[in-house]
């Protein structure tokens, strides 16, 4: 994952970092790098004759790219991008549309009882047919429905109060600033059903983003911070996933 950041100052040490991560993922060890040239170079050595499928993501600019499509004759790339410039110009382009709010409204009832197809279908809407506020909502209304075996109307009837309250109307998916606040307040929405464990939840910021946590390390900390035992710390995970967090 490239991603739109860092700025110019840090890009380098991002890019021969990323670079690291592949190598390592090729050869099993982590090599020193002395900057950016060096970092392509081995790369470029370790790809060699391999066949591999290298998929890079989230590509905001073409010099963020141009590294990961040296070397590798006999490799594949496949590039997630927003921006179409950014790939190369004999690049094989397949563009990916908006969700369309009946797929938005199936993802939102996804392991919901049948019925209330209109209400979904505004409840997506209202959330700009979004994926990952559809996955978070889709986990409040099975929280409602599964373990509270609240009936799904009145669990539609909750989750819009709920967001009501926390001043979500609709907003426009186009515009990043909406969209930060739409998440923000979604999230919120979630979070208030950990009640006293949210605090648990919240010190998983310390942990760096996009890495696999072992569970050992999550109870490690939990144990320290909340007295969680191990059995605790699974139920209070498996919560996380249940609601989508």
């Amino acid at each position: 994952t490239v991603g739109e950041k860092p700025t110019e100052a840090d890009l380098e040490a991002h890019l021969v970092g990323r670079i690291r991560d592949l190598i390592t993922e090729i050869t099993g060890e982590s090599p020193d790098l002395a900057g950016l040239d060096a970092a392509r170079t081995r790369l470029v050595e370790e790809l060699g004759e391999r066949r591999y499928l290298l998929v890079i993501d989230d590509v905001w600019n073409e010099a963020h790219l141009r590294p990961f499509l040296q070397g590798g004759p006999r490799c594949a790339r496949l590039v997630t991008t927003r921006i179409p410039a950014t790939l190369p110009a004999d690049a094989l382009k397949v563009d990916v549309g908006a969700m369309q709010l009946k797929e938005a409204a199936a993802m939102l009832g996804a392991g919901l009882p049948q019925g209330c197809e209109t209400s979904l279908g505004e409840l997506a809407a209202r959330l700009g047919e979004w994926p990952l506020l559809l996955r978070l909502v889709n986990g409040t209304l099975r929280h409602r429905v599964d373990t509270l075996k609240q009936a799904l109307p009145d669990a539609l009837t909750y989750v819009n109060l709920r967001l009501e309250r926390k001043g979500l109307t609709f907003f426009d998916a186009e515009d990043p600033v909406e969209r930060d606040q739409a998440v923000a307040k979604t999230v919120d929405m979630s979070l208030d059903l950990l009640k006293d464990q949210r605090a648990r939840y919240e010190e998983l910021a310390i942990f760096p983003k996009a890495i696999d946590l072992p569970l050992p390390a999550v109870g490690h900390l939990w144990r320290a911070t909340g007295g969680l035992d191990d059995l605790d710390t699974e139920d209070l995970c498996d919560r996380l996933f249940r609601l989508s967090l």
